[in-house]
């Protein structure tokens, strides 16, 4: 006399709470990825040939030994020793401008710090911010 049992064990798996999961997260990161970048500063790259009219109102130059210097309304090289010198010399020069804005033409040797110091003026102040490299 053989018995069987009622309960028998079911080696099924169901897909439905796995799928559920896999869109809660696919709907978490499509939320989460809006909102990533909204304090990025916009940069524009210019080629650095000396025949283009610059459309910005001050120039920032810093060389291979890493000294700052910017051009003024004269033309004039005006080098500083420090960064909140600069900043002070180009607010002078941008205080009366519409539309302000600052080129930055740097060595390809300068460490990005020195870069990102002037990128921090342009974006605390609300300037235009351009690079200028050399092709």
């Amino acid at each position: 006399m053989s018995r069987r049992s009622r309960s028998k064990i079911k080696a099924d798996f169901s897909m439905s709470s796995m799928t559920d999961i896999v869109f809660l997260l696919l709907i978490f990161f499509m939320l989460v990825s809006t909102l990533v970048g909204q304090n990025v500063l916009e940069v524009l790259s210019k080629s650095a040939s000396k025949d283009q009219k610059q459309s910005s109102n001050i120039e920032v130059h810093i060389n291979k030994e890493i000294e700052f210097y910017y051009i003024n309304e004269d033309n004039k090289k005006i080098p500083v020793k420090n960064i909140t010198e600069l900043e002070n010399g180009i607010k002078k020069i941008l205080s009366n401008s519409e539309n302000p804005g600052i080129t930055l033409y740097a060595d390809n040797t300068v460490p990005i710090q020195h870069v990102v110091k002037i990128m921090d003026i342009a974006y605390i102040n609300k300037y235009k911010f351009e690079i200028a490299v050399e092709e």
